[in-house]
């Protein structure tokens, strides 16, 4: 995705490739509450979940993405890989 506004094209692929998920958690983000991204989502049938206004740390999606974002770095430090191999890390990463 090279800008927010891809955002429903995002969904989109991933709806196409991969599953149509129940629901959605979200923050408000800009991006999730435009027109294309609300017709792709009611199209499909997913649910959105809002967390409260300034209380990020309710989104349990953003916890756990920081908590995979350290394993890999400490992962990487530890081998003392490339960093142009990041990509490949974090999907070794999310697949332990």
């Amino acid at each position: 995705m090279k800008s927010k506004s891809e955002a429903s094209i995002v969904l989109q692929e991933l709806i196409k490739d991969v599953v149509i998920p129940e629901h959605i958690h979200m923050d408000g983000t800009k991006e999730m509450t435009m027109v294309k991204w609300k017709q792709t989502r009611s199209k499909a049938g997913i649910k959105m979940m809002q967390t409260e206004k300034g209380t990020p740390w309710k989104n349990r999606t953003k916890v756990e993405i920081g908590e995979l974002k350290r394993n890999q770095r400490r992962r990487m430090d530890r081998i003392q890989t490339y960093p142009q191999l990041w990509d490949f890390c974090m999907a070794y990463t999310v697949k332990l």
